[in-house]
């Protein structure tokens, strides 16, 4: 249902022409799973952060980030 929510205001935005191209998402515990969530349903996320938050819904097939990690 959040996930829906974020979604929802992006349309709001986006019906207004006031969403910019790429939207980054940043939430906290519950807030961060949504934002995880949201970015696996809708590509107009384009960055997130999940900060403490449980992961639910389907895992991703393939990889999130192809970057090297550091360190």
């Amino acid at each position: 249902m959040r996930a829906a929510d974020l979604r929802t205001v992006v349309d709001a935005l986006a019906l207004r022409r006031l969403a910019p191209p790429r939207i980054g998402l940043l939430g906290h515990s519950m807030g961060g799973a949504a934002a995880a969530e949201a970015m696996r349903q809708d590509r107009r996320f384009a960055a997130g952060l999940d900060l403490d938050g449980g992961l639910f819904g389907t895992p991703s097939p393939t990889p999130v980030s192809t970057a090297p990690s550091c360190c």
